[in-house]
């Protein structure tokens, strides 16, 4: 009786083992097809975002790519950018370094910078994030790069003058502002040229404004024909220019600058067919580093030499518009 009774112990004790066994299964199943269906809902977002997704080795081989990642890079398909890519293509080689470095020190890397370079060899701008697993990087990144011509071309718009697009008063200042800080810690000489250009309301009243603008181009032209490209030149307002000589190479070199831009106008004035000259009313500050002033002193300065010389000026015979 008690081996029956034994048994038919076992036969439960089994038989609830079995129903265990058969719920671990269900419950596997039910896990495995749940996560079948998350990997593939994740695999349809990657697929149709409009983020780069990628995973690669730490060398840069691409694991998975999802079609955003193809165009941002200037590839057919997914297949052809794994058969034939390395997502290590980096403008600046130290670029990779660093971000690598970051991974393996903190795991994870938000909103990094970087310049890569597509498949047909231009250049783009992309914000990427990633985090290191073991030997696998996952990651997404948004080409950024209209965003960020856009950006420069609204730096640089707020600190040209739109019509000769030479810097205006802003970049000036602030441009200029640097510079007498960096001459400042390198001791370094410089000079200021503030300029007038001659008879303008004249040409504005008797020929017209279109051919004052013509007027105020032409000069900036010459300005930038005369100095050199470490100069910053700039339109001040109206038809007041300045310019910043940031490197004396030798004493009194601003001076022979200046001849050779009064020379320069003297070949313009020359051309057959003008309706008036363009002379320029001129006055040159000196800045020492030994006793430095801001860039207002030195325009200043600069302003009050240069009606001496415009009165100088008004003495000479002109051109008259007609």
């Amino acid at each position: 009786m008690r081996d029956k009774d034994k048994t038919k112990k076992q036969l439960i004790e089994e038989l609830i083992e079995l129903r265990r066994r058969i719920a671990e299964l269900a419950n596997q199943k039910q896990a495995e097809e749940t996560l079948q269906e998350s990997e593939k809902q994740y695999r349809n977002l990657a697929d149709n975002s409009l983020v780069g997704i990628y995973k690669t080795s730490l060398e840069g081989k691409i694991l998975y790519a999802n079609e955003a990642l193809c165009r941002i890079f200037g590839y057919e398909s997914t297949k052809k950018m794994m058969s034939e890519g390395v997502l290590n293509k980096y403008k600046n080689r130290s670029d990779r370094k660093i971000l690598i470095k970051k991974l393996k020190e903190k795991g994870r890397v938000r909103n990094f910078e970087v310049e890569l370079v597509k498949k047909n060899g231009d250049t783009i701008i992309v914000l990427l994030s990633a985090v290191l697993d073991g030997d696998v990087i996952s990651g997404m990144m948004m080409d950024i790069t209209r965003r960020k011509k856009m950006e420069e071309r609204l730096k640089e718009a707020a600190i040209t003058d739109d019509l000769t697009g030479l810097f205006n008063r802003r970049g000036f200042f602030t441009i200029s502002e640097k510079q007498c800080k960096l001459a400042n810690r390198t001791g370094r000489g410089m000079a200021l040229l503030y300029m007038d250009l001659d008879g303008m309301k004249t040409i504005n009243d008797e020929l017209g404004h279109k051919a004052g603008d013509q007027a105020l181009v032409d000069t900036a032209n010459i300005l930038k024909k005369s100095f050199r490209e470490s100069d910053i030149i700039a339109r001040i307002g109206g038809d007041e220019f300045a310019v910043l000589l940031t490197e004396l190479s030798e004493p009194d070199i601003e001076y022979l600058i200046a001849d050779h831009l009064q020379d320069n106008l003297r070949i313009h004035n020359k051309q057959e067919g003008l309706a008036y000259e363009l002379w320029l009313s001129m006055g040159i500050a000196h800045f020492d580093p030994q006793q430095p002033y801001s860039i207002d002193v030195l325009i200043s300065r600069a302003d009050s030499l240069m009606y001496k010389d415009k009165k100088h000026h008004r003495l000479r015979e002109r051109k008259q518009p007609y």
